[in-house]
C-alpha cells in the first residue's frame, strides 16, 4: 500500500489520454532538475529530435528507450512517473539514492516521435522499428544502435504497452507495461 501512496504523489498529471507525442514530453524535459541531463542524440526519418535523459552515477548501466511504437505511450507516462518518483523522493529516499549511487540510465523517452505523430505503431517510412534492428535502415534504429555502443549497457529496457487481451493471475489482471528482453 504504501508504494500505491507514493505513485499517487508522484503522478504525472500532465501526460494523460492515449496520444502522447513529442509536444507533450518537451517541457517536461526542460523542467527536470539538474540531476537529469538531457540532450538530443539523432533525427527522425521526418527531423524530429529523439532525446536522452541520463542520471545517475553508478558503475551498472541501464539502457531503457520507450515508444518505440508511437501508438503506444503507456510507458512513456510511466517513464515520467519514474522521474518524478526520483526527484519526490517521498518514503524511498535511501533506496532513491542506492539506486542512483549504484546505476547510471540512459533512458529516450520516445524513439518514433513521428509515429507519436501519427498515432501508428510505425515510423514515417511505415516501418515497425522492432522489426528493423537487424537491417538498422531507419534512422531512429540508428540512433538506438549509436547509444547502445557507445553507453556499453549491463541492462536494455525496451518499453512496450500491452495488449489488454493479456493478463496475468487467475483473476486476469490485463498487463499494463512489458518489458521485451532484446536478443544479444
Amino acid at each position: 500500500m504504501e508504494i500505491e501512496i507514493a505513485y499517487n504523489h508522484c503522478l504525472e498529471t500532465r501526460l494523460s489520454g492515449r496520444y502522447i507525442s513529442l509536444k507533450h514530453i518537451l517541457p517536461l524535459i526542460e523542467e527536470l532538475p539538474s540531476i537529469f541531463k538531457s540532450e538530443i542524440v539523432g533525427k527522425s526519418e521526418k527531423g524530429n529530435p529523439i532525446l536522452t535523459i541520463r542520471f545517475g552515477h553508478g558503475k551498472k548501466k541501464i539502457f531503457a528507450w520507450s515508444q518505440m511504437h508511437g501508438n503506444e505511450s503507456t510507458t512513456t507516462k510511466g517513464v515520467f512517473d519514474f522521474l518524478n518518483l526520483i526527484v519526490k523522493k517521498n518514503d524511498f529516499e535511501k533506496e532513491i539514492e542506492s539506486f542512483l549511487s549504484q546505476n547510471t540510465v540512459l533512458l529516450v523517452p520516445m524513439l518514433n516521435p513521428d509515429g507519436a505523430d501519427s498515432y501508428t505503431r510505425h515510423n514515417a517510412n511505415d516501418v515497425d522499428l522492432n522489426r528493423d534492428a537487424k537491417n538498422q535502415s531507419q534512422k531512429e534504429i540508428q540512433v538506438l544502435m549509436k547509444l547502445f555502443h557507445e553507453f556499453k549497457p549491463d541492462l536494455c529496457l525496451n518499453l512496450h504497452d500491452q495488449r489488454t487481451i493479456y493478463g496475468v493471475g487467475t483473476s486476469f489482471v490485463p498487463a499494463t507495461i512489458s518489458f521485451l528482453s532484446p536478443a544479444a
